[in-house]
């Protein structure tokens, strides 16, 4: 699956007191072939306007969503950027580097408890991050 063409979304807030990151939200692409417009303008923004309107988005794309389409010169990331978003895309495409940072945070402790919280509601995170 490429990011560009099912793109994949998590509101998280880092650095809290008893935990690195509490995942409160998640949403994705759940129609087959939802392009980045379709996913942004149907699930992300509803969601972000409804629960976080206060607070400032940053989107992490996969750097693949930074190359163009062949129909339109245009790129996921473009899409985002014109629906208002700031973007970056991830440090690396190396699998072996991103999946290391997730098991980092995943086995980290704070306190003595996990340094990461996930709302049982995105049960989606968790299921796919067990297929790993």
């Amino acid at each position: 699956m490429n990011s560009s063409i099912v793109p994949f979304a998590n509101a998280t807030i880092p650095k809290t007191r008893r935990f690195d990151i509490v995942v409160h939200d998640a949403v994705t692409g759940s129609d087959e072939g939802m392009g980045a417009l379709r996913f942004i303008r149907k699930e992300l923004k509803p969601l972000l306007a409804t629960r976080y309107s206060m607070n400032k988005t940053l989107i992490i794309v996969d750097p693949a969503a930074t190359q163009w389409a062949q129909t339109d010169e245009r790129t996921a990331a473009d899409i985002f950027r014109t629906e208002g978003y700031t973007v970056a895309p991830a440090m690396t495409k190396a699998i072996a580097v991103r999946l290391a940072v997730v098991e980092k945070y995943l086995s980290r402790q704070v306190g003595g408890q996990p340094g990461i919280l996930i709302d049982p509601k995105t049960a989606g995170i968790v299921t796919a991050l067990a297929k790993k």
